[in-house]
């Protein structure tokens, strides 16, 4: 059976790949995030120190004090990379609770036949 903690891991890590998808969509094809989708948008170049140079989108708004705000996407590599090593550690929990659920007894689990 699953623990309190570790559910409650999995919904955080769930929970970041969902917004990780979305910055993802934004960050390669310009899709405005569902809170942004009344902003305008420019486009822009961005520096990464692992990737280098690449394309980002901008989304301009004002806010209530009439003062213009900015969200710029990040580098889509990155949030790729973070998205792959949220899936191995969604993978590795699933994994664990599988096994937790298949009734093996704790001295034959790690074994490799």
């Amino acid at each position: 059976m699953m623990t309190f903690n570790l559910r409650e891991q999995q919904k955080r890590l769930q929970a970041r790949m969902d917004e990780l998808r979305a910055e993802i969509a934004f960050a390669q094809k310009g899709e405005k995030p569902w809170p942004y989708r009344s902003c305008l948008m420019r486009e822009g170049r961005g520096y990464c120190e692992k990737h280098g140079e690449y394309h980002t989108h901008i989304l301009v708004w004002s806010d209530r004090n009439g003062e213009d705000r900015e969200k710029i996407s990040c580098c889509p590599d990155c949030l790729i990379a973070e998205a792959n090593d949220l899936t191995m550690e969604l993978s590795s929990i699933k994994a664990e609770e599988l096994t937790d659920n298949a009734g093996i007894a704790l001295r034959f689990r790690g074994l490799r036949v």
